[in-house]
């Protein structure tokens, strides 16, 4: 019985010290009562750089696609003839094919997109 408490006790100071020794900032990233869901939505509701909110697309849709579906949309269509001309360097190949013919409404756009 006594090893057990020992073992509980040994878990717990091996836990808590690497939490109390971090950068106070840095907590929350570690421990949360958001859902993946949830932290999913925020994500791309919240930021504000183009480059951090595409990356929305290769999380499983269905955690965010029916919450905030048509506000992603409404996003890409907004802009996605600006990056296709102005071409940032984060809007890569890869990053077109991670944007879902969905999103896309105008299909000379999605056409531009694919090619």
């Amino acid at each position: 019985m006594n090893v057990m408490i020992g073992c509980c006790i040994g878990l717990i100071v091996s836990f808590a010290v690497p939490l109390c020794a971090i950068d106070q900032k840095y907590l929350s990233t570690f421990i949360s009562t958001k859902t993946g869901t949830t932290f999913i939505q925020e994500y791309i509701t919240k930021n504000k750089e183009d480059e951090k909110k595409i990356e929305n697309f290769e999380n499983n849709e269905n955690k965010w696609k029916p919450y905030i579906g048509d506000e992603t949309k409404a996003w890409v269509g907004e802009n996605l003839q600006r990056w296709i001309n102005e071409k940032p360097k984060w809007f890569t190949d890869y990053r077109k094919s991670t944007i879902k013919d969905w999103a896309v409404e105008d299909n000379a756009l999605l056409k531009k997109l694919r090619s």
